[in-house]
This record gives C-alpha cells, structure tokens and sequence, in this order.
C-alpha cells in the first residue's frame, strides 16, 4: 500500500530512544506510512537500530550520511520520500508519538482542505519516559499572537496563522503534518538557523495558508541533558536572526511585514518589562554590578523598540 504521510527522522547519536520512537510509529492507528530514518554521522550504534527497524518492516527506510546536522538531514530525507506521500511529518530521534497522532492530524487536514497543515500540542517526559513539568507547562507548546501591539495568548477554536506562528510556533516539530505541496515550496530547513530553524520553516510555510490546531496532546517531547532547546545563548542570537530574516524577507505580504514589527515590538516591550523589575531588586539588594549590566540591557531593547524594525541579517 502507497504511503500518504512520510515522517522524516534525523538521527544523532540517537541509541538511547531511537528505537522507542520507531515503536511508537508502528502502533499509529494509520497505517499508510512511511518512516525515512537518517542517520547522521552517528559515532554509536544508531544506524544499527535503524536497520534492525528497517530489516523488519518495509515501511521503514534506513539511510546513513556524514554528519551535515539536522535541517540537511531533514533535507535529504526529503528528497527521498515516495512520490505518492501528501503529507509530511518531522519527527525528532527522541520524542514519541500517541498511538492517534498521525489520524488525528489527517482528519484535521482533510476538514480544512484549503489549510496548509495541521499541528498539535505535546506534554513531557523524562528520559525515563515518566512525565515531566520540568522547564514549562505540561502543555507544551502554548499558542500565541501579536495583536494590537500585545503578545497574547489565543482561543483554542482559532486556527495558527502567520501572526500566531512568528510568536510561537509548534514545538518539537513532530507536533505538525504538513501538506508535501507547501513543503516543495519552501526549499527546505535553514541550516544557518539552528536551533531555531523549525520556527522559521513554519513561519515560511504559514505565507502560504493557516494550519488547523487540534487541541489535543499528541507527541511526548522527551527533556533530557541534550536538548538543543537548552543552549540559551546561541538561541537567544538565532531568534533574533530569525525576527531579522523573517522581517526582511521579500516574500512577504506588506501585512506580514506589518506583523513582524509589530512582533519586535510587543518583545522588546515584555523584556523591558523584565528588566525593570529585575533591575528594581538589583537595585534594592545594593548590586551595582547587577544595576549597571541590567541598565545597559534595559536600554537597549528601549532602542531596538523604538526603532521598532528589526535589524538586517549581518547587522
């Protein structure tokens, strides 16, 4: 039977969940799938796993490459997928599917035929698989917009549009199936914006159309010592880049411009919002040190805010 959904796996020295995922994959209630698994210049036993998957059943490619990183090979992966799959589906090595997940994100597209996809919320576990409020809500992935200068939260009935997805978008990407016809438009995952460039690839994708939300929990997003999500500093420079590109790129509507300064604006409001309250304890406990590094920060985002545009990538 022809696949209709292809999942696309990158894998990094995945042996410790790799194989839960797969198994998870084959519980799904549908079945017209296809998982293409890439290994990428894994130095453990992951490409062993995915061929133990693969040798047992045929709806599991197993392919190895160099080490080139996610977004490549979520890339390649691409370029491999049946020419009968319609829908695209980006699972990390470590997170798990509900046994529903890939029906239930069908149904939605097939409700709303003219959306470009649909997505999900996820819950957490530990590395031990137990559940795990540990660094946010157990509802991960809260949705919000920009309105009226505000970043605020959404009703659950709204679908996720361009406005939703520049201020947050699904998290951890398996969260989303994507119809294959938007995905051939998007030229692929952003290497540059690691780690945040599955934000990006969504935000391109919601130029094209609203995706469906289904509010329900559909992936367990796995927190364990490895999560890129936790390298604070690099993704506090690539959301910025991101915020950048994204404002600048000319494929933008005048109204999705409109909305991405808006955006910079509603952020720089919030952490000057941050800022001066941390700045008024600093202040109060007499760290001068502290005052001082939070002073020049508060100032800065009062530029950036008055200026209102984000900076041009390089700047």
């Amino acid at each position: 039977m022809s696949p209709i959904v292809s999942i696309i796996v990158p894998c990094y020295n995945a042996e410790r969940f790799v194989g839960l995922l797969l198994d998870s994959i084959l519980a799904q209630t549908f079945g017209q799938w296809e998982c293409i698994a890439v290994n990428d210049g894994s130095t453990d036993s992951t490409l062993a796993i995915l061929k133990e998957y693969a040798g047992k059943d045929a709806r599991i490619r197993a392919f190895d490459s160099p080490n080139r990183g996610a977004a490549e090979a979520r890339n390649y992966a691409f370029s491999l997928i049946d020419s009968s799959s319609a829908y695209l589906s980006f699972m990390d090595s470590d997170d798990l599917f509900v046994p529903h997940a890939l029906e239930t994100l069908m149904e939605a597209c097939r409700m709303n035929p003219k959306f470009v996809g649909a997505h999900a919320v996820a819950d957490m576990i530990d590395q031990c698989g137990l559940p795990t409020t540990h660094g946010n809500l157990a509802g991960y992935g809260q949705r919000l917009s920009v309105r009226h200068g505000r970043i605020v939260r959404i009703n659950p009935r709204e679908p996720s549009d361009f406005a939703a997805m520049i201020a947050a978008s699904p998290y951890p990407p398996g969260l989303v199936l994507i119809r294959r016809s938007v995905a051939e438009a998007l030229n692929g995952w952003d290497k540059a914006l690691w780690p945040v460039n599955d934000q990006d690839y969504w935000i391109r994708a919601a130029r094209h159309g609203n995706f469906a939300f289904v509010d329900q929990v559909l992936v367990h997003y796995r927190r364990h010592d490895q999560n890129a999500s936790d390298n604070f500093p690099v993704l506090h420079a690539k959301h910025r880049l991101l915020r950048s590109r994204t404002y600048h790129s000319p494929e933008n509507t005048p109204e999705q411009k409109r909305l991405v300064r808006e955006y910079n604006r509603a952020w720089h409001r919030l952490r000057m919002s941050e800022k001066r309250l941390r700045l008024g304890g600093s202040i109060r406990e007499g760290n001068i040190r502290e005052a001082v590094r939070l002073t020049a920060h508060l100032a800065g985002h009062a530029l950036q805010y008055f200026k209102g545009t984000p900076n041009a990538p390089g700047q």
